[in-house]
């Protein structure tokens, strides 16, 4: 059987983000999070190393006969992307960097339909110590992508599971499920927990169309 590794480095210390992707890929049961194998320093960088994936889904969209995925496709990475940030918070993490280059297919025939969450650089882990919420800061520097960073992180308040956005030119043509899903995002406060599958049975409504 061959295995497939990526290794990983940066030329800047980065321990803590090292010990992050060991934290979340090591919990059981995480479906969504790449195989961690180890991790270590020399002189000049610190690496890990995880297992391989396929192309993540900003290339696979690019590749597509008209750069964009059937809205079939696009519901179904949504239920698996939906899930693998489910993972991710309920171990206490929050991601930071939502983004289609962020999660990639499987590269081997079992997992080729299984989408995998990559990089955990900017996640923060939001219960304190004892469990608890921590308490949002009045101001925060920038984390995420420009492109698709919430409309908040641009004015360095602290993210949070919802965002404000006019639903109308966000979803505008798409399915009205979608607007269900948003109103729900959209009714949460600070330390509020989404309802996963109420969120999952929406897009599932679609798929069934």
């Amino acid at each position: 059987m061959s295995i497939f590794f990526y290794f990983f480095f940066v030329f800047r210390p980065s321990v803590h983000k090292t010990k992050k992707f060991r934290e979340i890929s090591l919990v059981p049961g995480k479906k969504h999070a790449c195989k961690f194998y180890g991790c270590g320093r020399n002189d000049k960088f610190n690496y890990l190393v995880m297992s391989l994936q396929g192309k993540n889904l900003a290339d696979l969209r690019r590749e597509a006969p008209k750069q964009c995925f059937s809205l079939s496709t696009a519901v179904r990475l949504g239920v698996q992307i939906l899930n693998a940030i489910r993972e991710i918070h309920s171990i206490g993490f929050l991601h930071r960097d939502i983004k289609p280059s962020n999660f990639a297919m499987g590269r081997s025939t079992a997992t080729m339909r299984k989408v995998f969450m990559l990089d955990f650089g900017l996640a923060r882990q939001y219960p304190n110590a004892k469990g608890e919420i921590r308490s949002p800061r009045s101001a925060a520097g920038f984390r995420g992508t420009v492109r698709y960073a919430a409309v908040s992180a641009h004015k360095n308040k602290v993210g949070r599971m919802k965002e404000d956005v006019d639903l109308n030119v966000l979803l505008e043509d798409c399915p009205g499920e979608l607007f269900q899903f948003a109103a729900h995002l959209k009714t949460l406060t600070y330390p509020d927990t989404p309802d996963y599958d109420l969120l999952e049975s929406l897009l599932i409504q679609i798929i069934n169309k």
